[in-house]
């Protein structure tokens, strides 16, 4: 589940199974499956003084690619490889969503393959609103 837990965790969300992932209602749990998506990386406040590898980082933003195998991991890859021309625009930079769910078509249908996608809200939790699902799960 990504974003940060509800203060109410008995929020009747569903329960999410091992290689699956979920963005609001929706579970993602079929192979073919990939996943891209932006999130705010830990302040080294956030960060245990024990590690070692504590940098401070707050206001960065990470990048996360998961696929729930192989083929899906390898779809949510190639929406960050850059255009043709080469390098005319970086990836993930403007004018992408925050998330991009593939789905098992994504190869052959292209944009049209796309399960889920949208923007994180102002606190980086799932915005409906400003989302789109194939499935009506939110």
């Amino acid at each position: 589940r990504f974003g940060p837990p509800p203060a109410d965790s008995s929020a009747g969300l569903p329960a999410v199974p091992a290689g699956s992932f979920a963005i609001g209602l929706c579970v993602f749990s079929t192979p073919g499956i990939g996943l891209i998506f932006t999130f705010p990386m830990p302040s080294s406040a956030d960060i245990p003084l024990s590690s070692v590898h504590a940098v401070q980082r707050g206001g960065a933003i990470g990048l996360g690619v998961f696929g729930t195998d192989e083929e899906g991991l390898r779809d949510a890859v190639s929406l960050a490889q850059p255009t043709i021309p080469p390098m005319v625009r970086a990836p993930f930079t403007n004018q992408v969503p925050d998330f991009i769910v593939t789905g098992p078509s994504y190869r052959w249908k292209g944009i049209g393959g796309v399960l889920c996608a949208g923007f994180w809200g102002n606190d980086w939790r799932y915005a409906p609103d400003s989302s789109f699902s194939v499935d009506k799960c939110h």
